[in-house]
């Protein structure tokens, strides 16, 4: 959309009432966001795995997916980077490598995360504290390493015990 001056102007005089009907006939209508990009790796993995691996590592790019047979089960382990995070140098010997920083992740057939490697997390989808932080670190009206709990429910030969450990 493209305004002269004489436009302008009268906007300016007319206090934006003579373009809002002008502006309002050029105007297109917001293209449609594109769905999501799936990565090309995970094209030939069952639903369930791509699920486990889409929202644990989100925006990520995977590099290589191992598959192998354990127990009778497939097992799939992937190698992922994520692009916006950069990439980080070292020296090896008198070769200085700039390569992505690569996680892994090892999932069962019955969509299980068997291993995963250490990575940042999005502080949304921490789990809340159960109560606020105090001075000493410990939750108020606890004593050092003294913990008293029952269930309320009846086990074994002697129901009404309540367990403690020191």
């Amino acid at each position: 959309m493209s305004i002269t001056r004489r436009e302008a102007l009268a906007a300016a005089v007319g206090c934006g009432l003579t373009t809002t009907g002008a502006a309002g006939a050029d105007d297109k209508p917001p293209r449609p966001a594109e769905p999501p990009r799936r990565d090309p790796v995970y094209g030939s993995l069952p639903e369930a795995i791509r699920a486990v691996f889409e929202t644990t590592f989100p925006g990520y790019r995977c590099i290589r997916m191992a598959i192998r047979q354990e127990k009778g089960a497939a097992v799939y382990r992937g190698t992922v980077f994520n692009p916006p995070a950069g990439a980080q140098t070292r020296r090896v010997g008198e070769e200085s490598v700039t390569e992505p920083i690569l996680y892994h992740l090892e999932v069962a057939a019955d969509a299980k995360i068997i291993e995963e490697t250490p990575r940042p997390v999005d502080p949304g989808r921490l789990p809340r504290r159960s109560s606020p932080p105090t001075r000493s670190g410990t939750r108020r009206g606890s004593k050092g390493r003294e913990h008293w709990w029952n269930d309320g429910g009846a086990r074994g030969k002697d129901a009404s015990t309540t367990c403690a450990s020191t």
